[in-house]
Order: C-alpha cells, then structure tokens, then sequence
C-alpha cells in the first residue's frame, strides 16, 4: 500500500521550525521566568557545592534514589563544564523544543496526512505546569513523548525496540515517576485501541498475543520500580484525590497572563474539536486508545502524591496535546481543514508573541529584584518574605526567587523545599519551626479567604506581613529581604534598617 503523503508541519524541517520557536522565549531571558525554577537553582546550588563550601554550614544534600530526578542528574554531570545557571537555563529552554519535536513526531507516525489541527495541539506546549516550573516533569515528558513516537514508529523491528525500550524506561522512570507510567499507560493504550478496532479481533490467545510485545516497557518499569521500593526514598506528605482540581485543571490548563485570552483559547480548541467531529475528524483505533487512556488516567490520579502537589494538573494539557495531534482530519473537506489550520496558526502565533513578550518583562523585573543581593554580604542569612495575591490570573513568578540568594551570595535563606523522602535538600539551621523552609516565605492580604483543603492548610498560619515580621526571629538572621511587598511608611523598628529598595521591594539589614 502507497504510504500517505505527509503535510508540511510534520516535515522535518517544519519541526525543527516550531522547535526553535517554542526555545525562542527562554532564549532572550537569563533566569527562566519559570515559577519554581530559581527554586530549583538554588537547591541545586547546594547540591553541588564541594566539601568545606560555607553553604553546608547551613544546608545538607543526601542523594537517594527518587523518581524525580531528571534535572539533578543533568546538573550533577554538567556543571563543572557550564555551571548551574547555564544548564538550567539550557534544560528549560530545550523542554519546549522537545516538547514540540515529539508531538510533530507522533503526529507523522500515526496522522501523516490527518494532522490538520497540529497547530492546536502545539498551543499546550506552553501549559500552566511548565510555566510552574514543574522542570523534571516537563523535561521527562518532552522524552516520553519522543518515546512513544519511537515505539510506534519501530512495529515493524520488534526486537530492537525491546532492547531500546528495556534500556530507556527506568531513566525515564527515575527521571519523573508519573512521566514514565504516561509512557506505558501510551503504549498499552494504543495497542488495546488497536486491537478493539481490528476486524480480526479475537479472544483468549488472540488477545495474549496481541499484547505480549508489550513486555519489555512494563518488564523495566516492574524491575525499577522494585529497586526503588527497596533501596529508595519514600514521599513525606499526604496523598488527596480531589475532585475540584479535575475541572480547575482543565480551566486553568493554558493560564498565563490573561484570564479571557486564556479561556478563550481552550474553548476554541473545544470548539475546534466538536466542529471537526461533526465534519468528519476522528481518533482512530489506537489513537483513540490512547487518548482514552490518558484521560482515565488524569481522573484516577491523586491531585497529591506523598506531598508532591497538583499531579493531575500536569497530566491534563497532555489530553488535548495527543488529542489533536492524532485526530485525522483527511476526510474532511479541503478548504475547511485549511481553515482549521490557519486558524490554529494565528492564534499560536499570538499565544507566542504574548509569551515571548511576557518573558522579556519577567526578566526584566528578575534583573530589578536581584539587585538588592549586590548589599547582601556572601555566607548571610536571608528571611525572605514574598508578597502573593488570593487569586490573581496572571502570576508575578517570584514566589522562589528570594533562593538565589543561595546561588549568587552562599546564603541561608528560608525559601527552600525540604520534605523529607521527596526532596534531598536538608535545611540544617532552622531558627525557628516555622521560618526554615518553604513556604514560610509567603505572606498573604488579610482579606485571603482559602478554600478547606489540606493542601493549603500550610498557607494559613500566618497570612499578613504585620503577623510575619512579628513573628520572625529576626535577631537569628542578618538580613530581611521583602520582594513584591513593602513594610507601612510609618512602621517602625530599631532592628531594621532599610539598605535597598524599588518601587515594589525591600531590603534591611537586621540590626541586633
């Protein structure tokens, strides 16, 4: 049979096209305006720190076995060549690009000639939990995503793919754990859609058989998850499945700097999808399969794992991802699917020019925040306290900006995660029990009203400025660095002298 002529957008060079694209706001930044990524610098930071650095003096690093370890292994192997800044700001720019590559990627595999609503797809590359800065997730699934494509595109060499697939699935596994059960929970999922669509179907042997080279993805995902069990760390927080956050994540999917741009562009992808239904555009056997799949996997998994939080958050722009990359719109009418694809092109290209804008911004107002360390002395201590809203749309991305203080001035600050068996970073001076680690740096308008559920049950001890300087024991720190927020003009206090400060921030030295 004469194999389907490919569209443009899942050519080869259309797909490195869109790749650089998707780079090109990382790109023009120098810290990734990615919320929890200078969180992540500045654990880093003291992750690689040699023996006798003063840092440890105030932190400790102990390496266990997690699945939640994409970027640390990065790092660690990386660093001493560029540093830490640098390859962070290279993973972060290289997960969108890969990102796009395995959706062009899958698309050609399964929808060479279908993939008319691509542009549509490529709209959740930039989705809520990669702008969190969730990076080991992120950076995991851009691979997972080349993998399955990997898989679909090897049927015909079974046994390379096993040899391929028993090498790759525990780095991926240990990498991010939810990462690599999306990758088999593919892989099953496409090969049960295919065999329900088959007309030859059968039942009993028929059914074992169709699914037995299926063995050697869920062989080394069993095996690495034996060892983990065995030898690894085990989370320290609670596990909730929430209902609420099922619906939140679908509205809050694609949320970045305005609420009815943002909304509006998911239900004209709701649109685009319904519409394209009714014409004729269809998920077919596998790809039905494993969309299906993956949407039953986003309702069965907790909103929290052992205090890893928003987890069905991640896996929900996956859905429309797979969705409209596999949904085959050949047997559309012609000038309607050109139309589905213009469409979907400019209203990707705006979403790009917003980000790309808003990123230069954020760097920018990074740049003016960071100042305020050039007056910090190298080996302090910092109490960071970071102004927040109750419920804005568009985030500041400052919320762990106060840990590079680590990364550039050898300093303690009280911003970083410290959660037993989930995070390796051990907060060592701890003046108080709770002013020691995250979040103890937020401070919250008296006015916050949050919702009764105990993943933000941490959030309400203290939720005003005025309750946190009175309740900090400042006399344990040297300095008290306040971003996004500002003490009253009329306060005062004979321990603080102001050293530094914009037109939202400000810096004291402590004054014992």
């Amino acid at each position: 049979m004469r194999r389907r002529t490919p569209i443009a957008m899942v050519r080869l060079p259309s797909a490195i096209g869109l790749a650089l694209l998707a780079a090109l706001p990382i790109l023009l930044t120098r810290i990734p305006p990615l919320t929890d990524v200078p969180g992540h610098i500045g654990r880093l930071s003291v992750q690689t720190a040699a023996a006798g650095d003063p840092l440890l003096r105030y932190f400790g690093f102990h390496w266990a076995l997690t699945l939640n370890l994409a970027s640390d292994l990065i790092v660690q192997l990386v660093h001493p060549v560029i540093g830490v800044i640098p390859t962070i700001w290279l993973l972060s720019a290289a997960t969108p690009a890969l990102t796009v590559i395995g959706i062009v990627a899958i698309a050609r595999v399964t929808n060479r000639s279908g993939a008319w609503a691509l542009p549509w797809s490529l709209l959740f590359v930039f989705n809520l939990p990669f702008l969190w800065g969730f990076l080991n997730f992120a950076l995991a699934m851009s691979v997972v995503l080349i993998a399955f494509a990997g898989w679909l595109a090897l049927e015909d060499r079974r046994g390379w793919r096993a040899l391929l697939f028993l090498a790759i699935v525990p780095p991926l596994f240990v990498g991010h754990g939810v990462a690599g059960a999306v990758l088999l929970v593919l892989i099953v999922g496409y090969r049960v859609g295919e065999g329900l669509a088959s007309p030859e179907r059968g039942r009993g042997r028929e059914t074992l058989a169709a699914l037995l080279p299926l063995w050697p993805p869920l062989l080394a995902a069993a095996a690495t998850l034996l060892v983990w069990k065995a030898v690894g760390a085990g989370g320290g927080g609670a596990t909730l499945w929430l209902a609420q956050r099922k619906t939140g994540a679908i509205v809050h999917m694609l949320q970045d700097q305005s609420m009815a741009f943002d909304i509006a562009s998911v239900i004209a992808c709701v649109l685009i999808w319904v519409a394209g239904h009714r014409a004729g555009a269809r998920l077919r056997g596998g790809a039905a399969g494993a969309v299906i799949a993956l949407i039953l996997l986003f309702i069965a998994t907790p909103s929290q794992i052992s205090g890893s939080d928003e987890i069905d958050l991640r896996l929900a722009p996956l859905i429309p991802m797979l969705a409209f990359a596999m949904q085959d719109w050949s047997a559309v009418h012609a000038s309607r699917r050109r139309l589905v694809l213009a469409l979907g092109l400019a209203l990707l290209g705006a979403r790009y020019v917003v980000t790309t804008v808003s990123f230069v911004r954020y760097d920018r107002r990074y740049a003016e925040e960071l100042a305020a360390l050039d007056r910090v002395r190298p080996g302090s201590r910092v109490f960071n306290l970071v102004g927040s809203t109750c419920d804005r749309w568009r985030s500041e991305r400052l919320d762990h900006l106060g840990n590079l203080a680590t990364t550039l001035r050898g300093a303690w600050v009280n911003a970083h995660w410290s959660v037993g068996g989930l995070h390796l970073l051990d907060v060592r001076y701890r003046p108080s029990p709770l002013f020691y680690n995250d979040p103890s740096q937020f401070i919250y308008p008296a006015a916050c009203a949050w919702p009764r559920l105990k993943p933000y049950a941490h959030y309400r001890r203290r939720l005003t400025l005025g309750g946190a300087i009175r309740a900090l024991p400042l006399a344990a720190a040297d300095y008290l660095w306040l971003i996004d927020a500002k003490l009253p003009s009329d306060y005062r206090d004979r321990r603080l002298r102001r050293i530094w400060a914009n037109e939202d921030s400000e810096l004291y030295a402590i004054v014992r």
